[in-house]
């Protein structure tokens, strides 16, 4: 979603931008009764509901007559609250009212558009529309056209409720295939044998829509993604950029391929070690080493084009049945477990926002490694 500027708004102005299915001015920002909650949320939803947009509060819109054209005008001064506060006063409104609630809403203010900050709010498209509007004793849905909002129908409702389990069908689909051509071998570059981590970074708007990143766009931003901050070896395929570390004489340690829809997955596949002739996963370095600094790149990475929240983390452990965790600083009692499978897929993490790092999704899939050896993480 395009990121608006001050330029952007005094142009919007300048050419007289006519509000839309995307786009809403609100002169004012939200008041604290409940009424004006309530039409908050309205919009809010409606706009989710819509395949999102943008709301900019303090831009007036034309009069005719006294009634509203949706034509910009001007942004004049909203009053003197503090955007900080005004943010975090919406967020809380945010947080009920709207079953179930708008993940990715995104606020900030934008400085030198007119006599005061005008304050975005960017709606994100929603994978769990529709959303319904609870007002009162009233459950309502709202959707948007180029007039504004207005209340759905029931074969509208019934339609985004369809199209809503099409993007958690394409992603399940999508992650069970790419699962099954690793446990099959089938990977862009030939692998070293034995145990392997898969992580998928999956973009909700990656399976909502039919927008690509430019490959060149990929590949200059190829630093943010790659498995090890000295490598710069990458090809272009037809899936979009793979990204790799120099190979040993056995094949490669790890690679990632990042999809032109967003999707990046990451394979790491040098995990293995032996301690006292016993096969062996050593999580403490693969998690602080590898995983942790790996995942907090990518995700600044797909802040950087422009990818839009929220995000699914997923992850699963290949090829490991009989493989134990070497954990040095643990009793030696509780190392008598090994993994008991060969394919153990990990709770799917969904994330709302992108995080500055992955320090607590990256400590939720170790907490999950750790049980699937038989240990309850200290």
């Amino acid at each position: 979603m395009v990121k608006l500027t001050a330029d952007y708004i005094i142009a919007m102005i300048a050419n007289k931008q006519r509000e839309g299915r995307s786009l809403e001015f609100k002169q004012e920002l939200p008041g604290s009764t409940e009424a004006a909650k309530d039409d908050f949320r309205v919009d809010v939803a409606a706009m989710a509901n819509a395949g999102g947009g943008h709301l900019l509060y303090g831009v007036e819109d034309k009069r005719d007559k006294g009634q509203p054209t949706g034509v910009a005008k001007a942004a004049p001064r909203i009053g003197h609250q503090d955007p900080g506060q005004a943010i975090q006063r919406l967020q809380q409104i945010l947080l009920g009212g709207i079953e179930p609630r708008v993940l990715g809403c995104n606020f900030y203010p934008v400085e030198g558009a007119g006599e005061s900050p005008v304050l975005v709010l960017e709606v994100p498209l929603s994978w769990l529309a529709p959303h319904m509007v609870c007002r009162g004793k009233k459950q309502l849905f709202y959707s948007r056209n180029q007039s504004g909002n207005y209340q759905m129908e029931h074969r509208e409702i019934r339609a985004a409720f369809l199209a809503s389990e099409g993007v958690r069908t394409k992603m399940r689909r999508f992650l069970d295939e790419r699962l099954g051509r690793i446990v099959a071998d089938e990977t862009p570059v030939p692998l070293l044998r034995g145990p392997r981590l898969l992580l998928h970074l999956l973009p909700v708007s990656a399976f909502a829509g039919f927008e690509l990143l430019p490959p060149q766009q990929i590949v200059e931003a190829r630093a943010d993604f790659h498995p090890a901050d000295y490598s710069n070896d990458y090809r272009l395929n037809l899936d979009g950029v793979l990204l790799l570390r120099p190979p040993t004489k056995d094949g490669h340690r790890t690679y990632v391929q990042v999809f032109y829809t967003g999707v990046v997955e990451s394979v790491l596949a040098d995990i293995k070690s032996t301690q006292q002739g016993v096969p062996c996963i050593w999580p403490r370095p693969l998690e602080d080493k590898d995983v942790r600094p790996l995942l907090s790149r990518q995700l600044k990475g797909l802040e950087r084009l422009g990818v839009q929240p929220p995000v699914v983390l997923a992850s699963a452990l290949l090829g490991a049945r009989g493989f134990r965790l070497w954990l040095p600083s643990e009793d030696d009692e509780d190392q008598l477990f090994s993994i008991d499978r060969d394919v153990a897929v990990f709770p799917e993490q969904l994330l709302e926002t992108l995080p500055a790092s992955a320090d607590e999704p990256v400590q939720r899939l170790f907490d999950a490694l750790h049980l699937a050896g038989g240990h309850l993480r200290k």
